[in-house]
């Protein structure tokens, strides 16, 4: 019996610098726009959202709280991240229409992903925010299982499971915390072969590689080779 492996996606996160390489978005078929956090405004939204579209990738509003970057304690109130998320997510898609783009997905960053793990009330804040701020529902992405997954399954929103390419994970499918030996893959090699493990899994509908980092371009160009001279690189 031939057995179908599902084709996924290349995430890659853009937008928070001026002078990121533009091979980034070249290599990513999905590209989540940072749109809050220190030196993002709607200048850098709107620049990122322009690569994107010549690059012929989907656009991702990528959130994060507090707008200012820095830790998230264990006292955030819900309302106050529903409250940032929505005018990131405002911000995104004013500039995203004026350009004549389409948002694509919403994701939460690491940091804002593990606030939530940690409190229901602040992952249903973040998807309440998203969604009230991009006036629209849009599918999540997110890990394999996850603090959204009830509220996307009650609302029967569509979800995309997503895995790191640079990072590495315990026996368990959880990801090695950072600063732990293997958390990090900075070998392009190691990135690629991860990259094709876990979309063989057809567990995943995106492979992420961080758009950070002195290894990031060269990463993110081997496993967009890897996954497409396997077939498993979706448009």
């Amino acid at each position: 019996m031939v057995v179908l492996m599902r084709a996924v996606s290349l995430n890659i996160p853009v937008g928070r610098r001026q002078d990121e390489p533009r091979e980034l978005y070249k290599f990513a078929t999905m590209a989540s726009i940072t749109c809050g956090g220190p030196g993002v405004d709607e200048r850098s939204i709107k620049r990122a959202i322009q690569q994107a579209k010549e690059s012929w990738a989907k656009i991702v509003a990528l959130v994060s709280f507090p707008a200012h970057g820095g830790p998230i304690g264990p006292s955030v109130e819900p309302e106050d991240v529903r409250s940032a998320v929505r005018d990131q997510c405002t911000a995104m898609l004013r500039v995203a229409e004026w350009q004549g783009a389409r948002i694509f997905a919403v994701k939460a960053t690491d940091a804002l992903l593990l606030a939530a793990t940690a409190n229901r009330h602040v992952a249903d804040a973040i998807l309440d925010g998203a969604f009230e701020g991009l006036s629209m529902d849009v599918p999540v992405i997110g890990p394999f299982e996850g603090p959204m997954l009830d509220y996307v399954r009650t609302g029967g929103l569509d979800y995309l499971r997503e895995a790191y390419a640079d990072r590495g994970y315990h026996a368990d499918g959880n990801l090695i915390p950072e600063g732990e030996p293997g958390a990090r893959i900075e070998s392009a090699a190691a990135a690629a072969e991860n990259a094709l493990r876990l979309a063989r899994t057809s567990r995943f509908d995106a492979i992420g590689v961080h758009g950070e980092g002195p290894f990031a371009v060269e990463i993110a160009g081997a496993v967009r080779t890897a996954l497409e001279s396997q077939g498993l690189l979706s448009r």
